[in-house]
């Protein structure tokens, strides 16, 4: 009698040992899984951020691309309108009274009110020895080019004025040849398509 219940008890004591181990083996692999989870469900959180800045990047090229489409459409179906060297102002008594007697390596305003206070690069897209040639061709050109304002930078050259038309003034250089490159692809004519980056 004796044997026997030592042998239940024996194997009642076995069982409860195997039950243990397994009890702490889907403890530890439960422990796993819960890190796991985590774990993943920071990488979803990491990954929903970054599709969320990708977003936001799209979108911006996206909107910069319309603009360039609209530019270049507008290009196209009034190429041919600048004739270099025969560009005539709608005030050209103003012009031709300034002629070679604005102040050299400034930048005015289309309408040479007055020069401008900013600083930085723009894209020199013609250049010529007459005033009333670069405002003609600055009036024409600000009239299909609008994201930004555009200018007449007087510099000189052996003794004479040299007036250039000049769209835009952006802050980085870096940023100024990103759009120089681009906007010479959609130029209408040769001079647009050979500008080149200045500084005001």
């Amino acid at each position: 009698m004796n044997a026997q219940l030592t042998s239940e008890n024996q194997e009642l004591r076995r069982s409860k040992d195997d039950l243990e181990k397994k009890s702490n083996s889907l403890a530890a692999m439960n422990e796993q899984l819960t890190y796991e989870m985590e774990s993943l469900k920071s990488d979803v959180s990491k990954l929903q951020a970054e599709n969320s800045n990708l977003k936001n990047e799209i979108d911006e090229l996206e909107s910069e691309n319309e603009g360039l489409v609209t530019t270049l459409e507008n290009s196209k179906s009034n190429s041919g309108a600048v004739a270099n060297g025969n560009n005539m102002p709608a005030n050209s008594a103003n012009c031709s009274s300034k002629q070679g007697a604005l102040m050299g390596n400034k930048s005015y305003f289309v309408d040479l009110s007055s020069t401008i206070t900013v600083h930085g690069w723009g894209v020199q897209v013609y250049s010529t020895k007459s005033l009333c040639d670069a405002q003609g061709y600055a009036e024409n050109f600000e009239s299909y080019y609008k994201m930004w304002k555009t200018y007449i930078k007087v510099t000189e050259d052996n003794g004479e004025q040299i007036y250039s038309v000049v769209y835009g003034t952006l802050k980085y250089e870096d940023q100024a040849k990103v759009y120089m490159e681009n906007f010479k692809k959609i130029g209408r004519n040769e001079d647009e398509r050979n500008a080149i980056l200045v500084q005001h």
